[in-house]
């Protein structure tokens, strides 16, 4: 399925229906980008943010309405040229980005400062729990952050040949953990309590490596592993979950128990919602989109591979080209507190309020 401006409509295929055996459903995309019946039945209830929901990090899941002509990302100055590979808001004027080289870069609410180099070389995903609580990953070990400086974690270390790649939090008492080994090739998940790390290896049929990990409470949790497979928690434990075969999914946003978001190679976006899985094409088979985030059901972004951007409004996907075409790797925040996005060569965008 391919999306090309003009066309007059595009299959695109819903997986419904509860339990191991979903049904197809056809929805037709218009050349606007918007999704109708196409005869199979009614498209289901969004669901969407319940009221009052919020991200993990306490940041208010709203759509960010503009009456200005819409959404427009622009380029800040960044002060490195690394690449950049995850971002996290903690409110309006406190976000921290991670870089391949060990910068990890701050957010004082007026710039971007290199607040510290890490000794272990590259810092990964980055997680916060309030401004003086944080995890980062950084290889086989893990960075804590204390409210002045980050540290090496001494009690958790990957003992096998492999990496964490992947952090999220429901609480500070409650952040899972994952990644993998490749020698021997081996699933990890970990848990912190508060008090202590809990490794485990191959918890799920399926021991691929973790690549992302994302939820909306401490008993509804996606996760991403590699080659697209999906596995989720839903307060008893990992499991894993049958995905949509279109395209290789590379990231996760939750909304809620109802509904959750995926970006995928080839120019594919998925939606879970309802028990429904929803397939949209919005590039074509050079489109790698890496990250995806949620303002709500109605305003998602997807973002990759040189630059490429694609935006849902609740009626149709539009296409938008940023950061003078380098590649986007993650994508954090809320629209009250500043959306931003990161990337290669140290790009740094930020989504205009």
């Amino acid at each position: 399925m391919r999306w090309t401006s003009g066309c007059c409509a595009v299959a695109v295929l819903v997986a419904a229906g509860a339990g191991c055996e979903p049904s197809l459903q056809i929805l037709a995309l218009d050349a606007d980008g918007g999704a109708h019946d196409a005869g199979a039945g009614p498209e289901p209830d969004a669901g969407g943010t319940d009221a009052g929901a919020e991200d993990a990090g306490g940041l208010p899941l709203e759509a960010c309405r503009r009456t200005d002509g819409g959404p427009t990302w622009e380029r800040m100055r960044s002060p490195t040229t690394e690449d950049l590979s995850s971002v996290f808001v903690v409110d309006a004027s406190d976000a921290w980005i991670t870089g391949s080289e060990g910068s990890m870069l701050r957010w004082t609410g007026t710039e971007w400062v290199i607040w510290q180099t890490v000794t272990t070389g590259r810092a990964g995903e980055v997680w916060l729990a309030r401004a003086t609580e944080g995890w980062a990953t950084a290889g086989d070990r893990l960075l804590r952050w204390d409210g002045s400086s980050w540290q090496l974690d001494g009690t958790v270390r990957l003992e096998t040949f492999g990496s964490f790649s992947t952090l999220w939090g429901a609480a500070d008492d409650d952040v899972w953990l994952g990644g993998g080994a490749v020698s021997p090739a081996s699933q990890i998940l970990g848990h912190w309590d508060g008090e202590r790390w809990v490794l485990q290896a191959d918890i799920t049929e399926q021991p691929i490596s973790i690549s992302s990990i994302h939820g909306s409470s401490s008993d509804n949790i996606w996760g991403v592993m590699h080659l697209g497979r999906l596995i989720r928690h839903r307060g008893e434990g990992w499991a894993y979950v049958a995905g949509p075969e279109e395209g290789t999914i590379t990231d996760v946003w939750v909304t809620s128990h109802e509904e959750a978001w995926f970006s995928a190679l080839y120019g594919y976006v998925h939606r879970y919602v309802n028990g429904t899985w929803q397939v949209w094409s919005v590039g074509d088979d050079m489109t790698y989109d890496y990250a995806i985030w949620a303002a709500s059901s109605d305003d998602v972004w997807v973002m990759g591979y040189q630059g490429h951007a694609a935006h849902w409004d609740g009626t149709a996907w539009t296409t938008h080209a940023v950061g003078e075409g380098r590649s986007v790797y993650a994508i954090h925040g809320s629209c009250a507190a500043g959306v931003w996005a990161v990337g290669e060569g140290g790009t740094i965008l930020r989504l205009r309020p």
